[in-house]
């Protein structure tokens, strides 16, 4: 979805928005033209050089401010930045931030308006930088639940193989080799699965590489083209190197995003790695413990095949084991999961009153751009939380069919993911509830901005992506 540059010249940012519903923006931010004719014409009608002074450093201020988002959006790190991008960008980021808010509480109104639009815009790029990462970390709960399922289910056939049998030590000691036989077959399975994400996460290693020299090629071909333009001797000649500065600005943003989205899939190729590797662990350990059953059985003979099947030892395989596990799962899911969907939603509401502040201190003919800001705030938002009461109730029920499992059924383990499940479901409903209001209110307003022009359209594409997150909510 696009979000055009609607209003006055004097607008200090433009959303490049693809789809917010995959959590995806390139944020561009434009130098706002406040410090020159505005600042000037500000002078004359305030006859006092105290408040001129005072305007003019608050322009500078909001101008200084701008400079830092351009630099946090550039897409790479300057030499004597510490740490990566995103950390550099981050921090950059904060830095613009606290100069906004400065800004925003003591400014005059014109720069006061302008800080609070691009507020709206640094919390929007930060809700969304924050789903992202949840959306990572997700994809990491689900796969250690995954493998916390498989474990389970082939520790329960283990055990309802040594019960099947009867008290006589051959007869468990074929249920022990068949027990082992299937983890062994597991250990197979992930093991393949393992070469075949390596392979995969090399192969975007190497193209992230591949795309960050594209860029640097296209960036240095702008550089060239903006020289021949500084140089050019004719007008046509000018716009034709101007142009040809564009389009290779163009191409390297583009090739700059596909290197960024190359190294996320890395990234998230590396954490699903780590966690097969720890699944294969305990398929080792499991293995252990059946070799460890059977020497006994072999040792001791019948009274020990007799304490097996009527004692349960194979059980205990699991229990204290699923126990970790699931505490493990439980951590990882709230720290970054929840907490971070908590800080992203956080992020968007504060985006939403910084655009209704900069709407109550803006020009009347500014009013409708900023509506319309105001709602893309609210489509961010409501994303966010759609994505957390989704993730909630599918993490309800993996915790809900785990705590099912005759393996565990009756065990401490057990209750505790089945409070875990009812207490994510009454989650999951506060967040709907939630979300309805803000999707209801937001279509509202859209609705009766919608028309022919860029602002018609861009409130019509808003409402659309409210209406489908109002879909999946139900």
């Amino acid at each position: 979805m696009l979000h055009p540059h609607v209003g006055s010249v004097n607008h200090a940012y433009r959303f490049l928005d693809p789809s917010p519903a995959k959590g995806f923006c390139v944020t561009r931010f434009a130098r706002p033209l406040l410090a020159g004719s505005v600042c000037l014409s500000a002078c004359f009608f305030v006859g006092c050089d105290d408040e001129a002074a005072q305007i003019a450093k608050s322009r500078d201020a909001l101008d200084e401010a701008v400079k830092l988002l351009e630099q946090a959006e550039q897409g790479f790190a300057p030499g004597d930045a510490e740490g990566s991008y995103a950390e550099y960008r981050l921090q950059t980021l904060a830095a613009a931030e606290e100069r906004l808010q400065a800004v925003a509480a003591q400014g005059d109104p014109v720069a006061q308006a302008g800080a609070h639009r691009l507020l709206a815009g640094v919390k929007t790029s930060q809700a969304r930088a924050t789903t992202r990462d949840a959306v990572d970390a997700f994809a990491r709960v689900t796969g250690r639940a995954t493998a916390l399922s498989n474990h389970v289910a082939a520790v329960g056939r283990i055990n309802a193989l040594i019960v099947a049998r009867s008290d006589d030590g051959g007869a468990v000691l074929s249920a022990l080799e068949e027990g082992d036989a299937m983890i062994q077959q597991n250990k197979a399975a992930v093991t393949a699965t393992l070469a075949e994400l390596s392979a995969q996460r090399e192969s975007a290693i190497l193209e992230a590489e591949r795309l960050n020299a594209q860029a640097a090629d296209h960036l240095s071909r702008a550089q060239q083209a903006e020289q021949r333009a500084f140089v050019a001797d004719s007008g046509e000649a000018k716009q034709e190197a101007y142009t040809q500065t564009y389009q290779a600005q163009l191409e390297a943003q583009a090739a700059r995003r596909a290197a960024q989205d190359q190294q996320i899939a890395a990234d998230r190729l590396a954490d699903e790695i780590a966690a097969r590797r720890a699944e294969l662990a305990e398929w080792d350990a499991i293995a252990q413990q059946v070799a460890d059953l059977r020497t006994r059985v072999r040792d001791e003979g019948d009274a020990a095949a007799r304490d097996v099947s009527t004692a349960g030892s194979a059980k205990q395989l699991e229990l204290a084991t699923v126990q970790e596990q699931f505490e493990a799962l439980s951590s990882l899911y709230g720290a970054e999961v929840r907490d971070r969907l908590e800080d992203a939603a956080l992020s968007a509401e504060t985006a939403v009153e910084q655009a209704r502040s900069a709407g109550s201190k803006s020009a009347s003919g500014d009013r409708q751009a900023l509506e319309l800001e105001r709602v893309a705030a609210q489509t961010e938002l409501a994303h966010v939380l759609t994505r957390h009461a989704g993730y909630a109730r599918d993490h309800a029920q993996t915790l809900a069919a785990l705590a099912a499992s005759p393996a565990v059924r009756g065990s401490a383990a057990a209750r505790a993911m089945t409070d875990a499940s009812t207490q994510l479901n009454q989650t999951a409903a506060a967040l709907v509830e939630r979300a309805d209001g803000v999707i209801n209110d937001g279509i509202n307003v859209a609705d009766a901005m919608q028309g022919d022009g860029p602002v018609g359209q861009a409130a019509a594409s808003l409402a659309a992506a409210l209406r489908s997150y109002q879909t999946r909510l139900n």
